[in-house]
């Protein structure tokens, strides 16, 4: 399935860990530290006039969503399951009740990053 090591394993979740524990505790600096700055972040759905659309997210959005939030919300249990990778690249998906992320993550120096994202609103 993959070539990652146990620590590369534990850097992509402690990474995507960021992402759902920094959106749901309303922390823009988790969200942040992630996150490549040129991350894009998708969703497909309907546009007002219904037709099927791509709605397209940066890191800069991402982190600014996260500062709006207006309150902390309590973490939902959520999932990181790990399913594939080799050298400096990974795909993972997240799910929790209320999201489900399919990610792709690249390591750079050290640091496991969240550099796209497409996901589903399950509410």
């Amino acid at each position: 399935m993959h070539d990652l090591s146990p620590a590369d394993i534990e850097g992509i979740t402690a990474t995507v860990r960021d992402y759902y524990e920094g959106w749901y505790s309303a922390d823009p600096a988790r969200m942040r530290r992630c996150l490549h700055q040129r991350l894009v972040k998708r969703n497909v759905s309907r546009d007002i006039g219904g037709a099927w659309t791509l709605d397209d997210m940066s890191a800069d959005d991402m982190v600014a969503a996260t500062t709006r939030r207006t309150s902390q919300t309590p973490l939902p249990a959520y999932e990181v399951e790990v399913l594939d990778g080799h050298g400096r690249s990974a795909s993972v998906r997240g799910s929790s009740v209320h999201y489900i992320d399919y990610l792709h993550l690249g390591r750079f120096e050290e640091r496991w990053l969240i550099v796209s994202a497409l996901w589903e609103d399950l509410r």
